[in-house]
């Protein structure tokens, strides 16, 4: 048991290393290329910081030859989301909040809320979908509905790029070049990739720790993937909103996690429709359920209160702690 603890242990440094290595990098290159915030944190780091959720069901579903592994790929499927929805934004609210309390700024968000309701529409869009998959067991409804979800998303991509730029003040230096007000792009991009490596680097040690945890315990693969996998996938996503939020960077903060949210109802999603027979147990569709009921109320938040406060974003923590009391206490 203790190198399967050491390869999560270990796993869970490189992702934190690696985001805060990600997080700077992608700041730059939004300011070289002088992208909308939107585009920067829905796109750039949505999709960067994606990566370990993304690529392990790619590996263990598209790669992997063993049944444990197809269903460690379609909990991380599920799990991601279900983690930003219910945990990683409640994270931000607490920040929000706390901050608030200390008199270091206000306790409402300051969004441009039209870009981030297209986000929750496209989510919930893309991951009802998803769910209605797995209630119909035809392979060409899930091929076809594979290939659909891929060409939203890069409808997607066309529609957050075609938003107006913005000013990208107050970076702090890129951290290999900490004197260097003015860092060239190769030195952006080798941080920036260098910091991807880590990520991906840690999601790879992490698959083998949860097979190998998963056999010792002889708990269910799909289970343990859902109860464990996301959390350490989505650190990068907590991790990064964090520190926008302590620069009241908000829009960067939570674009971050809803570009994120659209990424993974496409691309992992399609990975595990083409990939896998895309069938939930009780425990997957409840967590796709509590996924898709917290975004909506997060979307109903916008429409009806115009903003949103940190204890809108803190309220989601009800459905994380649902999903465990029924996982921990069902018949």
């Amino acid at each position: 048991m203790i190198v399967p603890s050491l390869l999560i242990l270990g796993s869970l440094g490189l992702i934190l290393l690696g985001s805060a290595l990600f997080t700077n990098g992608i700041e730059w290159i939004g300011k070289r290329f002088n992208l909308s915030a939107g585009a920067t944190g829905s796109v750039l780091s949505g999709v960067g910081t994606a990566l370990p959720e993304t690529l392990i069901p790619f590996m263990a579903i598209l790669l992997g030859d063993k049944p444990a592994e197809k269903e460690i790929g379609i909990g991380a499927i599920l799990g991601a989301p279900f983690m930003l929805t219910t945990l990683t934004l409640p994270i931000a609210g607490a920040g929000v909040y706390f901050l608030s309390k200390s008199g270091k700024r206000p306790d409402t968000f300051d969004l441009h809320l039209h870009e981030i309701g297209v986000d929750l529409k496209t989510f919930l869009g893309c991951f009802s979908l998803a769910a209605l998959a797995a209630l119909l067991e035809n392979r060409i409804f899930h091929m076809v509905t594979g290939i659909g979800l891929i060409l939203v998303y890069f409808y997607y991509l066309k529609v957050v790029f075609a938003r107006p730029s913005a000013e990208h003040s107050d970076l702090d230096p890129l951290f290999i070049q900490k004197r260097n007000r003015h860092p060239g792009m190769l030195a952006i991009g080798t941080q920036t990739l260098t910091g991807l490596a880590l990520i991906v680097g840690g999601a790879d040690y992490f698959i083998s720790g949860i097979v190998q945890t998963s056999a010792f315990f002889r708990i269910s693969p799909l289970i343990l993937s859902l109860v464990i996998t996301p959390v350490a996938t989505e650190l990068p996503e907590k991790f990064n909103s964090l520190i926008w939020i302590s620069k009241r960077k908000d829009h960067l903060a939570i674009s971050n996690v809803t570009g994120a949210l659209v990424f993974q109802s496409t691309f992992p999603v399609a990975i595990g429709l083409m990939g896998t027979v895309w069938h939930f147990d009780r425990f997957g569709m409840l967590n796709a359920l509590l996924t898709l009921i917290t975004a909506l109320y997060l979307l109903t938040v916008i429409r009806i209160k115009g903003q949103w406060r940190s204890i809108h974003l803190i309220a989601g923590i009800i459905s994380y702690a649902a999903f465990y009391f029924f996982l921990i206490f069902h018949p």
